[in-house]
C-alpha cells in the first residue's frame, strides 16, 4: 500500500484511502447518509434526526454529511499526530463522531 498523501491523483488516493481503517468508517458514513436520504424521500422515517420538523435542511445536512466529513478526515491525516500507529482509529472515531453531531 502507498502511503496516503497529497501528492497522489483523486482516484488512487480514494482507492488507498478505502483500504484504511478511517476510510471504510468514511464509507459507511457515506453509506449511512444515503440511506438515509432514501428514507426520507421515501416517507418512512424510521431514524428521527435532529432537524426532523425542517425536512429540507435535514436533506441538505444528509447531502453535505459525506463531503464534511472527507474533509475533517483529510485534516486529521495531516495533522501532526498521524504519524503513530493508533491515529487511523481515531480519525475513524472522529468520522463517525462527526457524523453524529451533524445529524442526530
Amino acid at each position: 500500500m502507498n502511503h496516503i498523501d497529497g501528492n497522489l491523483d483523486v482516484t488512487t488516493y480514494f482507492k488507498e484511502s478505502l483500504r484504511t481503517v478511517d476510510g471504510l468508517a468514511w464509507l459507511a458514513v457515506s453509506i449511512a447518509s444515503v440511506l438515509r436520504l432514501i428514507d426520507i424521500f421515501l416517507g418512512i422515517n424510521l431514524i428521527p434526526l435532529r432537524n426532523a420538523a425542517k425536512p429540507d435542511m435535514e436533506i441538505i445536512l444528509l447531502f453535505l454529511t459525506p463531503v464534511t466529513v472527507f474533509a475533517v478526515l483529510i485534516q486529521a491525516r495531516l495533522s501532526s499526530w498521524a504519524k503513530y500507529r493508533a491515529s487511523s482509529v481515531l480519525r475513524a472515531i472522529l468520522c463517525i463522531a462527526a457524523f453524529l453531531v451533524i445529524n442526530f
